[in-house]
């Protein structure tokens, strides 16, 4: 999920400083979504600051608030892959 939104950010002229700091000009990565975007929000929903001490659930709202968040201040439209997509391109790799 880090890296298909670090593309989505990187398509839409997104960079880093556009969404963090005007002052840098850093294109996002998935480590990059992690701890800029995820962490932060993820702390300040549940107080935590390690994603293994998160639920299934909790993950999902977490990314359900970023989607939101992402799509009212730059039009994103984020849809994140079916289990049955994911399904589907992890078993490509196996054939």
């Amino acid at each position: 999920m880090f890296e298909r939104l670090s593309d989505i950010l990187n398509e839409n002229g997104l960079e880093m400083r556009v969404v963090l700091k005007p002052e840098y000009e850093l294109w996002w990565n998935k480590q990059s979504v992690k701890t800029h975007l995820f962490k932060p929000l993820m702390h300040v929903m549940y107080d935590k600051w390690h994603t293994a001490d998160l639920t299934t659930k909790e993950i999902d709202k977490v990314f359900e608030m970023l989607q939101k968040m992402l799509g009212e201040k730059f039009g994103l439209e984020i849809v994140w892959p079916s289990i049955e997509e994911t399904e589907e391109y992890i078993n490509s790799f196996k054939e």
